[in-house]
């Protein structure tokens, strides 16, 4: 595998939106790991915050079990349950942009934001480079 170092593009102004971008993604990620050991704790957020695509689509429970229904189990069928999210599928879709699965995760996802962004915010500028990152993300 690759691993950039650096790029040999100079910057053409300062990426305050891949600074804050950086920092937010970071600040998530510690807010996740700082749950402790409690699982509870930590799948309550990941429901909480992450996109989960039955919620975004309205999909029911008895829908989910019909699509994989032959895939399934009869006691796996009888466990699959939808709990209700705190925020809007609407808001989860930005939320789960800045949450990582692991240190590694978010250490490769930084690296490669830090050291490409700032190209492309400056040659998009700092709103458009904004608008750029959340399509992508609700993209990804």
């Amino acid at each position: 595998m690759l691993i950039p170092l650096r790029d040999e593009n100079p910057r053409v102004i300062i990426p305050k939106v891949t600074y804050a971008i950086v920092a937010l993604n970071v600040a998530v990620f510690l807010l996740q790991m700082g749950m402790g050991t409690d699982p509870k704790s930590d799948m309550e957020f990941t429901l909480s915050y992450g996109l989960i695509p039955a919620a975004a689509t309205g999909a029911t429970s008895e829908e989910i079990v019909g699509a994989w229904e032959v895939h399934l189990s009869d006691r796996a069928k009888q466990r699959i349950e939808l709990n209700a999210n705190v925020h809007s599928p609407f808001i989860t879709i930005i939320t789960s942009m800045f949450m990582h699965g692991g240190f590694m995760h978010i250490l490769w996802n930084m690296v490669f934001i830090w050291i490409f962004a700032d190209n492309v915010e400056g040659l998009f500028g700092h709103t458009r480079f904004i608008i750029f990152y959340i399509i992508c993300g609700i993209g990804a």
